[in-house]
């Protein structure tokens, strides 16, 4: 979603035109969906918790490319696989705590899922554009991909 925000910066400070950048919007979600069905089977086979921490790599590799990327190509295949690995991990993050928890501790291991998906989105945008302008978009992107890393720790 910080995207939409940061759009008009990126073509400012990179090769990119606008319509690129738009793009590097409207690509997000179809990444998604594609990746879901790449990596449904992939849940099963090397189970929900295996399979998370998989996408969560895959999500702060491509979050840190995207940060460091130079040409129009790598600005498109980094933000689709940012995607790609991030699409699956909400649905996978619910059915582990389904599966793995019980009765009142899946009850509140559900909504503090869903509460961190829902206050990630409410301040990631504002938060994320007050530290762009400041400082850089690109740094915007490597502090995501930090705290991705930290949550692998």
């Amino acid at each position: 979603m910080i995207m939409v925000r940061l759009s008009p910066e990126i073509p400012a400070a990179t090769e990119l035109s606008t319509v690129c950048s738009g793009l590097l919007v409207s690509v997000y979600p179809v990444a998604a969906a594609v990746s879901a069905f790449i990596f449904a089977p992939w849940s099963g086979r090397l189970g929900r918790k295996q399979l998370l921490l998989y996408l969560e790599l895959g999500f702060v590799i491509s979050t840190f490319g995207f940060a460091l990327a130079q040409g129009v190509e790598s600005f498109f295949l980094f933000r689709i696989l940012s995607r790609a690995f991030t699409g699956p991990i909400m649905p996978n993050c619910l059915a582990y705590a389904g599966e793995v928890l019980q009765g009142n501790r899946r009850n509140r291991a559900l909504t503090n899922i869903m509460l961190g998906f829902t206050l990630a989105s409410i301040f990631g945008v504002p938060v994320g554009s007050v530290l762009a302008e400041w400082i850089s978009w690109r740094w915007i992107f490597g502090v995501i991909g930090l705290g991705g890393l930290l949550s692998l720790l």
